[in-house]
């Protein structure tokens, strides 16, 4: 093959309607699924919108996807035709949202539970437990009220009891210091 036939090959590639109606359905698509990802519905419903007015200028290409009869008979006769094809495709369409929602839901979930593992970890080493202690010291020295001064107190000496015997798991005395650092945040 010589390079001239090999550019004419490629010259018909690039002007062939069907090259540019695939390039733009397989751009949008990854636009939908990119804002989508990221929490963007106006940019999602954007590229949906132009997804849509993009497969109307090339209506050679209907045939492929489907939709020959809506040139040939017009929209309204092949919404007409094509009522029930359109609501078992929505139906599928919601019940793989929702399939997809629990997917994302599940993912979401188990991310925040190794997060909360992580910070127990952390939290757990008799470093961390020494310094909770100070903190709970500091913070019961500065407390105005005897009933939160003598719970941080003994939060900051079960802290250091754990610290002193290695820490690593979470016992009920530490239960309540735990619940405080988790509820300020982790900012201990």
């Amino acid at each position: 093959m010589s390079l001239s036939q090999a550019l004419l090959m490629l010259t018909e590639i690039l002007t062939s309607e069907a090259f540019w109606f695939w390039t733009m359905i397989v751009v949008q698509s990854a636009l939908i699924v990119f804002f989508v990802e990221h929490g963007s519905p106006i940019g999602a419903g954007f590229s949906i919108l132009t997804l849509l007015g993009g497969i109307g200028f090339f209506p050679s290409q209907w045939d492929s996807i489907g939709l020959a009869s809506l040139r040939e008979n017009g929209l309204w006769s092949w919404l007409g035709t094509n009522i029930w094809m359109l609501l078992a495709g929505l139906a599928l369409y919601v019940l793989i949202g929702l399939g997809w929602g629990m997917l994302r839901w599940w993912m979401f979930v188990r991310h925040l539970r190794e997060d909360y593992e992580q910070h127990k970890a952390k939290w757990l080493m008799p470093s961390s437990l020494d310094h909770s202690a100070a903190a709970l010291r500091s913070r019961a020295d500065y407390s105005s009220l005897p009933g939160e001064r003598a719970r941080l107190i003994q939060w900051a000496e079960v802290c250091a009891k754990a610290a002193i015997h290695g820490g690593g798991s979470l016992s009920s005395d530490l239960k309540p210091a735990w619940k405080d650092y988790v509820q300020n945040g982790y900012r201990h």
